[in-house]
C-alpha cells in the first residue's frame, strides 16, 4: 500500500529459514522543493510504519543539501549510504545496516548511488565517492559481522553487474536506475541481481535458497500496484494527513507521470 506513496524500488529478500528483509534502493523524493520534501517525510514515515530494514539514498536524495540529509539521517535510522558524504569525506549515514532476523541470521545491507553526477546535480555540502571505493572500504567489516550481504545500488544495470563482478562477497544486489523491472533474477558472479521501476508502480519479492555454497534465486515476482488495493488503516491515515497538509499549504496534490 505504501507503494502508492512513493516512487520506489522495493524488494523483499527471503531466505530458506523464512527470514526476510524489506529494503528500498532509493530515489524516493521527486526533488528539493518544499512540497516534495513534505511528501518525502511522509513516504519515510510510511516506511517506518511498515517496518523497512534499510532504505538507500538515491540520486534525487543526493540533490538535497548536507544539512537536510543529516536531518533525515537523525530522524530515520534505517537510511543507509556508504558513498554519500559531506565535502570532507565524512559519512552522513551508516554505510550499512546490520539486521538480525528472527532466526538469529544476520544481514548487512550496504547502500550506494552511482557517482556519475554533474556538479550542479549534487546538493550543497555533499560529495559522492566512487561506489566501488566505498564498498571496498566497508565490506571487510560488514562481512565479519554478517552472514549475508545485500547491496542496494541506485545505478544502471551495467554498473550493478560490474560491482557484482568486483565483489564476490555480495550475495544479492537490489537496484536501481532502470526503465523496466527485472522479470527474472540475474546471476552475476556470486550475486543475484534484481530491480524494480520507480514512481510507486510496482514492488518485488525475491525468494532465495542456499544451495551448493551460494544463494540461488527460487522466484522473483513483480507485483503491480493498482488503485483498488485495500488500504492499510495506518498507512491510509498517513496519506490523508499528507493530503490535508498539502491543501493547507497550497501544495500540489496531483502530479503527472514526469513528477
Amino acid at each position: 500500500v505504501a507503494g502508492g506513496l512513493a516512487r520506489r524500488k522495493t524488494f523483499i529478500a527471503q531466505q530458506q529459514q523464512g527470514d526476510s528483509l524489506i529494503v528500498d534502493a532509493g530515489n524516493n523524493t521527486a526533488g528539493t522543493r518544499a512540497w516534495e520534501l513534505l511528501e518525502l517525510d511522509y513516504i519515510l514515515r510510511g516506511y517506518k510504519e511498515i517496518g523497512y530494514d534499510a532504505v538507500n539514498i538515491g540520486a534525487r536524495e543526493a540533490e538535497l543539501s548536507a544539512g537536510k540529509l543529516k536531518e533525515l539521517a537523525a530522524t530515520y535510522p534505517f537510511l543507509t549510504s556508504a558513498n554519500v558524504q559531506d565535502t570532507t569525506g565524512g559519512p552522513m549515514f551508516p554505510a550499512y545496516r546490520l539486521v538480525t532476523m528472527k532466526s538469529g541470521y544476520r544481514a548487512a545491507v550496504i547502500g550506494v548511488v552511482d557517482d556519475t553526477f554533474l556538479p550542479d546535480e549534487i546538493g550543497e555540502g555533499v560529495r559522492i565517492a566512487p561506489p566501488e571505493q566505498a564498498i571496498a572500504a566497508v565490506l571487510p567489516t560488514a562481512k565479519a559481522e554478517a552472514d549475508f550481504i545485500v547491496l542496494l545500488a541506485f545505478a544502471k544495470e551495467q554498473t550493478m553487474k560490474s560491482l557484482a563482478d568486483q565483489f564476490y562477497e555480495i550475495d544479492a544486489i537490489v537496484g536501481g536506475d532502470v526503465e523496466q523491472p527485472s522479470g527474472e533474477a540475474v546471476a552475476a558472479n556470486k550475486s543475484t541481481l534484481v530491480y524494480v521501476t520507480d514512481k510507486g508502480k510496482s514492488v518485488g519479492k525475491l525468494d532465495l535458497r542456499y544451495i551448493g555454497g551460494q544463494y540461488v534465486a527460487e522466484k522473483n515476482a513483480i507485483t503491480m500496484l493498482m488503485e483498488n488495493i485495500a488500504d492499510d488503516s495506518k498507512i491510509a491515515a498517513l496519506v490523508n494527513e499528507l493530503h490535508q497538509k498539502q491543501v493547507e499549504n497550497n501544495y500540489p496534490t496531483k502530479k503527472d507521470d514526469e513528477d
